[in-house]
């Protein structure tokens, strides 16, 4: 006999929402609330009551979601990092378009992402010296580059290049572009399309010469 199960009970809903989609907002207000918290004093500043304060929930609605303060700003670049794979995957997906074009439209979605939040630029420029922000930083940059890496010929000439070369190239790119979008923010002399021609440029001097050395 087939086992029988019983049907999965249905989530009662309140403000026309269900639970799942209640745990989700409160989580992105604790997202949104630590970015608050990051711009006005810092990231050594992160603490769970700081960031339920600034987000108007309990602390058991922390608990929800995150285990600690760590695993918050691991959260918030998980997110960047989602986000900039995509935005590696859609440049890669343009059709009829040369290297540098598909350069400029992966260069595009990241601006998109990193300044459209200006937290964000502000999180870079004041955590530096936060240990869970650099290891977020990080794990970030090779998140992309890993991206980047699996789709390397459609950027750059990287036919008989050691992949090391160009891995190495794409977590400099990626963290050099970053640098670029933070230091604008602090000191924008240009407009932010002149601002993504030059992070073009950058990126696609990073993959120069890939494939004439092995």
């Amino acid at each position: 006999m087939l086992p029988v199960t019983s049907p999965a009970t249905p989530q009662r809903r309140y403000g026309g929402k269900s639970a799942d989609e209640r745990t989700a907002e409160r989580r992105a207000k604790l997202l949104s609330a630590a970015l608050d918290v990051i711009v006005a004093k810092g990231a050594e500043a992160i603490t769970v009551t700081g960031v339920c304060t600034s987000a108007g929930l309990s602390e058991r609605y922390f608990y929800e979601s995150f285990s600690d303060r760590n695993a918050l700003l691991d959260a918030l670049f998980d997110e960047i990092s989602r986000q900039g794979a995509q935005a590696v995957l859609a440049a890669t997906a343009l059709p009829d378009r040369d290297r540098r074009e598909r350069a400029r439209a992966l260069v595009a979605g990241l601006a998109d992402i990193l300044l459209q939040d200006p937290r964000l630029g502000d999180m870079g420029l004041r955590s530096r010296t936060d240990e869970a922000v650099m290891r977020g930083r990080s794990a970030t940059a090779h998140h992309i580059a890993a991206a980047i890496e699996e789709h390397a010929d459609r950027f750059w000439a990287v036919r008989g290049a050691d992949p090391a070369r160009v891995r190495a190239r794409a977590v400099g790119a990626i963290g050099g572009i970053a640098d670029m979008f933070v230091a604008w923010q602090a000191d924008s002399g240009l407009s932010q399309p002149q601002l993504i021609e030059e992070a073009t440029d950058f990126f696609v001097a990073a993959g120069t010469g890939l494939a004439a050395r092995r």
